[in-house]
């Protein structure tokens, strides 16, 4: 698009309003009349009662030599938006403006046929389609939201199935190690007498069992300790690993298989007293 700021103000410069041009015949003698043609405004001045003058001729005084001077008058401005008016920026114009008008035949075609589709009237002042924009603008908007609303309800779902994924390959480990427990179960139950029928019967009795073995354990642990507490031949120390204790003077030796020295005097003083008696 070209630019026209300069041509728009050299018109807004120039003399406004319409022009016109006046030809006027001027009689000859030896050829046809010559034709003078000046540039008037369209509408009457104001004060002149007439057109005025843009492009005028005068006549000025000169010199001796040239007495009389024969000049085509017109201000400046005039001049210049004359100069910037040629043909070649008018021509340039009538172009432009042809191609706004095939643009916009072609945008209101465009537009006869969303209107015809949109059931719109293209003979009212255009509130209806504006409205109707309006309208799809805010459904558009909706949309928008709806959709966000889905992706994250997308990104919640995956997050789920994720973890569904995780439990069902937790549930297929327990799965395998609930079938290898079951098979460690059918042969305890063989070895116990149960037949495959019997197979949670075998798994009570061997739970019962731990529960048993727990219990003996328990029970085992208080006898230790009232065993210790009513041993008349306390430990002095807790026995090294290898060593042995004597019940009679209470320390772990290693007597490398001989019986403890006291153990022998004591026995030897018991023997004497028996024969005596």
């Amino acid at each position: 698009m070209t630019d026209y700021t300069e041509l728009k103000r050299l018109a807004e410069a120039a003399t406004q309003g319409e022009w016109q041009v006046i030809e006027t015949e001027l009689p000859c003698r030896i050829v046809r009349p010559h034709v003078e043609r000046r540039i008037f405004t369209a509408k009457d001045h104001p004060q002149l009662k007439a057109p005025y003058p843009v492009v005028n001729g005068s006549v000025a005084l000169g010199t001796d030599e040239t007495p009389v001077h024969h000049m085509v008058s017109m201000i400046a401005e005039d001049a210049a938006f004359i100069a910037a008016a040629n043909p070649t920026a008018v021509m340039a114009l009538i172009a432009e403006n042809e191609r706004n008008q095939r643009m916009v035949l072609s945008a209101c075609m465009s537009m006869g046929a969303i209107c015809e589709s949109l059931g719109l009237d293209m003979d009212s002042d255009g509130d209806e389609m504006l409205g109707m924009v309006a309208e799809l603008k805010a459904e558009r908007d909706q949309l928008r939201a709806e959709v966000a609303g889905l992706r994250t309800g997308y990104e919640a779902y995956e997050r789920v199935n994720a973890e569904l994924k995780q439990k069902v390959a937790n549930l297929e480990v327990c799965q395998t190690v609930s079938l290898g427990m079951s098979g460690i179960i059918k042969c305890v139950a063989g070895e116990l007498g149960f037949d495959a029928a019997g197979e949670d019967s075998a798994q009570d009795y061997l739970i019962g069992l731990a529960r048993r073995a727990s219990e003996l354990k328990a029970e085992n642990e208080a006898l230790r300790k009232e065993r210790d507490a009513r041993h008349p031949f306390k430990p002095l120390h807790e026995p090294s690993i290898g060593y042995t204790g004597c019940v009679i003077c209470g320390v772990y030796t290693d007597h490398g298989g001989l019986p403890c020295p006291k153990t022998r005097a004591t026995a030897g003083a018991a023997t004497g007293k028996g024969q005596q008696s």
